[in-house]
């Protein structure tokens, strides 16, 4: 996740200048970081501030370095203030902007990626065999390039996927039978909680998103396990009906997200026409977490290999929990792609109403939900990764491929990119970090080495089985 931080120059993810001025004056005019505010106009309802936003990149003035330091100038900055966005996730972003220079920015990526392990790790100590196999092959298999492009960035998609990714499993876990002992039950609960209050305080969809997937993991599993327990069914349902009145009510962003566009101006194309192209094109979307779409705020196309060996892998593992399914999983999976439908439709309804314009970016948060559901209600005797052969095999082909992203990515922003992989050369300019010690191939070298380390020692939680091929031929 630091190979990542560093892989880009503050800027580099979807609007991030608009980003960090709502986050340097979160708090308003404050005559240290946001000198003045300046209110939104007829045309548009955001208003902009008076910023001191280092735009150079600078870590740490080196006497002697190929770069220096400039003093950092104002900037008049686009914010949320008036636009009906969360605050919350900005102000406590703004808590970093003191650090001073690009530091600050690096230490919210940093912390922000320090979140999304720690939960990750806590899943990992209240987790039975069936949750870890669903949680680390939703992990796995959905992780890059996009998903940890933005983990590993300022960008609140970050915090909408962390929690939306993670809240389903820990209110599973809470809610287990047989209970979990006292602590860990608490504890479950309380990452549960930081799960939904991550996602309200970054995008008011993307707790729309928590509520949605809670409420389907939650009623899926009990029909499965056929324990409906309705005191604790109840209240959250009750809990998530008013949450979402009030949200939709008294939020006009959220209101705006999911108001069905139902009626075409003119010029726009037509309900049937429409619908049925985004019927055809929903699975298009969510494939681009896995890098067949635009990653970063700047033109940055990833290998074709990335996305080819991803989708391979992600389709055998589904193909392996579909095996031997179960009602409840066919029923959540094919809910879970309409809901996916609905919400494509909303956005691009809302956006341009064509055949092109929408992100993966917004609907991010719902992939390794349905990937995990989908392997947690499945029947299949064996998963893809409880195999020792495969693990071994997907392990390599993910390592390579994230290598590959990594590298793309970073070279994209050192010296444009060249589709090919070779060592990135930085010039005799240096490259966007001043001060960094190492360069951008150490980078790489570093995070390609670390991240088939960590899937190989986080996969050695879950057992694996070995499959005679001979004794099958015999029989």
């Amino acid at each position: 996740m630091v190979c990542w931080s560093l892989s880009n120059p503050p800027g580099s993810t979807p609007d991030e200048y608009f980003t960090l001025g709502s986050i340097w004056c979160a708090n308003g005019k404050d005559s240290k970081h946001c000198f003045d505010m300046y209110e939104g106009g007829t045309k548009s309802t955001y208003a902009s501030g008076l910023a001191d936003i280092d735009n150079q990149s600078c870590l740490l003035d080196v006497k002697g370095s190929i770069q220096r330091c400039e003093p950092i100038g104002l900037g008049i900055y686009v914010n949320s203030s008036g636009g009906g966005y969360p605050v919350w996730y900005y102000k406590i972003m703004n808590l970093f902007v003191p650090i001073g220079k690009s530091l600050n920015v690096l230490s919210m990526r940093l912390f922000n990626s320090l979140i999304a392990v720690g939960l990750l790790a806590v899943q990992l100590v209240l987790s039975n065999k069936q949750r870890r196999t669903s949680l680390l092959t939703s992990f796995t298999f959905t992780l890059f390039p996009m998903s940890i492009f933005l983990i590993a960035s300022i960008h609140p998609s970050g915090w909408a996927l962390t929690g939306v990714a993670n809240g389903w499993l820990f209110l599973l876990a809470a809610t287990s039978k047989p209970r979990l002992e006292g602590w860990k039950n608490w504890l479950a609960w309380a990452a549960w909680t930081v799960c939904a209050g991550m996602c309200l305080a970054s995008r008011y969809e993307a707790f729309l998103f928590f509520l949605a997937s809670n409420l389907i993991a939650l009623a899926a599993t009990r029909i499965t396990a056929r324990t409906l327990n309705w005191r604790v069914i109840l209240p959250i349902s009750a809990a998530g009906i008013v949450g979402g009145y009030a949200l939709l009510h008294f939020n006009k962003i959220a209101t705006w997200a999911l108001k069905f566009p139902m009626n075409p101006q003119p010029g726009q194309i037509e309900n049937g026409q429409w619908i049925t192209h985004w019927l055809l094109q929903t699975i298009a979307i969510p494939v681009e977490v896995l890098g067949t779409g635009l990653i970063g705020q700047r033109p940055l196309r990833i290998p074709d290999i990335v996305w080819i060996v991803g989708i391979a892998l992600l389709g055998g593992v589904l193909l392996f929990s579909f095996i031997k399914t179960s009602t409840a999983q066919l029923i959540a999976f094919t809910g879970s792609l309409l809901m996916l439908l609905f919400i494509i439709l909303s956005f691009n309804g809302r956006l341009e109403r064509d055949f092109l314009n929408l992100s993966g970016r917004y609907i991010i948060p719902l992939v390794p939900f349905i990937v995990g559901l989908c392997i947690y209600l499945s029947r299949s005797p064996v998963q893809l990764m409880e195999i020792r052969r495969l693990r071994i095999l997907t392990i390599t082909l993910l390592s390579i491929t994230h290598t590959i992203a990594l590298h793309s990515v970073i070279e994209t922003y050192v010296d444009g990119q060249s589709y090919a992989f070779l060592p990135i050369s930085v010039g005799e300019s240096g490259w966007w970090w001043i001060g960094l010690p190492f360069g951008p191939n150490f980078i790489v070298l570093i995070g390609a080495v670390s991240f088939a380390k960590f899937l190989t020692l986080i996969w050695t939680t879950v057992p694996t089985v070995q499959i005679s091929v001979i004794n099958t031929v015999e029989q």
